[in-house]
Formats: structure tokens, sequence, C-alpha cells
């Protein structure tokens, strides 16, 4: 019990610190608009959503093959249930219809 009860606390005082680390990060963006370092901030956003755009092509493949390796896995009767191959059916189908909706448009 006192074991459940510390790692409870552990996982609320590291979600807390991500909480301030980003309320922290936030009030530093505004400092810095403020003092009229905005244009540069939009910049360096800028620059950052096409890496993670490009990052998201490159590596996209990888997580078509993960979905496939997850789905083989789940046919292995050891392995999951009739109820996580359809899930990973209806995952398969998705990915495939959102790729095929990425090339066609």
């Amino acid at each position: 019990m006192t074991q459940i009860l510390s790692d409870m606390l552990g996982l609320a005082g590291i979600l807390l610190a991500m909480f301030v680390l980003g309320i922290g990060w936030w009030a530093f963006g505004r400092w810095l608009r403020q003092r009229g370092h905005g244009e540069q901030l939009d910049q360096l956003g800028e620059r950052t959503d096409r890496a993670r755009r490009g990052i998201s092509r490159a590596l996209g493949p990888v997580g078509s093959l993960l979905v496939g390796v997850g789905a083989a896995l789940s046919r292995v009767p050891l392995f999951s249930s009739k109820r996580q191959r359809a899930a990973w059916d209806d995952l398969q189908q998705q990915a495939a219809r959102s790729h095929r909706d990425k090339n066609s448009g």
C-alpha cells in the first residue's frame, strides 16, 4: 500500500513539475515578446514547424511498419484476443485511408 501511494505521489510530482515548467516557458515567451522579440520568435516557430513536418514525413513509414508488426503479432493466438485483432485491423484500415487521402489530395 505504501509503495502504491509513493508511486502515485511521485507521478503527481512529475506532472506538477511539467505543468510549472510549461507555465514558466509560456511566461518567458510572453516576456520576450514584450521586449520586442516577437518577430524572431515567429521565425523560430516557422522553422521548427517545418522541421517537425519533415521528420513526420520521414518517420511516417516507420509508424506504418510498427502498425503492421503489431497487427501480425495480434494474429498469434498466444499474444492476443479477437477483440485486439479487430482493433488492429481497424487501425490498419485507418492508416491506409489516411495514406490514400494524403496521396490523392
